[in-house]
């Protein structure tokens, strides 16, 4: 059986690589040619200025559902404290959000983070090296899922942030830029891992994930999750995994 994963380390690794994701899609989706662009830092403002509003709501849709899986072993035990505490009154995101994390600390941490990146984010300056993911709120708490189910949420959780706000940013889009996805899903693995001191990077894709994923059995689980996201997408978005050539 594998080792249960820390909870405020994958924590805190969802959290930024939903940003991530979420900026990567706005700017993939502003660019009208093949060509990547490479945007000046007040460009990024303005696009990020211009989404912001949807954050929140993607957020709490797609990342809140995740970080239950890391507090709580079943399902049905999340559903019932949530029956009680809106039993008489309409869902509260930041209460919603406390229930989730289950603890005032990890509550505490994963809130930190989301307005640390935020703030990045409106600066323009989210993947500038260094800025994100605060390695300072990691704690010892262990969360009931295990690295490589940690992982395959990991995956989910970027392909579907980036592919939210791809569509927001060109609603015409039905392609992904690969490159990004692959980037997305190399750096945030190493991040939830504790490998962010790599000195030399590989050449090769493969290495690349071999390094990223560490063994053979997140390798597998990667390209699982990769592969299962693509034909979901596929199949109820008519979205291509694919290079972006035609949009």
């Amino acid at each position: 059986m594998t080792q249960k994963i820390n909870c405020y380390q994958a924590a805190l690794s969802y959290v930024k690589a939903f940003f991530e994701a979420f900026a990567t899609g706005i700017l993939d989706g502003k660019t009208t040619d093949n060509k990547k662009k490479q945007y000046t830092t007040q460009e990024e403002k303005t696009f990020m200025i211009a989404f912001y509003q949807h954050l929140n709501p993607i957020f709490m849709e797609l990342v809140a559902p995740v970080l239950a899986k890391l507090t709580y072993r079943k399902a049905e035990t999340l559903t019932e404290k949530l029956c009680e505490a809106f039993q008489d009154k309409a869902p509260d995101a930041k209460q919603y959000l406390k229930i989730v994390c289950r603890t005032p600390r990890l509550y505490e941490a994963v809130v930190s983070e989301y307005q640390h990146n935020f703030a990045l984010l409106l600066q323009g300056r989210l993947n500038v090296k260094g800025n994100s993911y605060t390695m300072h709120n990691k704690g010892i708490q262990l969360a009931f899922i295990d690295e490589p189910t940690a992982i395959h949420l990991l995956v989910r959780l970027i392909i579907k942030t980036y592919v939210k706000a791809l569509q927001l940013a060109n609603p015409q889009k039905v392609s992904l830029d690969q490159a990004s996805v692959y980037r997305l899903i190399l750096t945030n693995l190493l991040v939830m891992r504790g490998e962010t001191q790599i000195k030399e990077m590989p050449n090769d894709l493969y290495e690349l994930f071999k390094m990223a994923c560490g063994n053979e059995v997140n390798m597998n689980v990667t390209y699982n999750a990769m592969t299962e996201i693509y034909r979901e997408l596929a199949t109820e978005d008519h979205i291509i995994a694919f290079d972006d050539q035609a949009n």
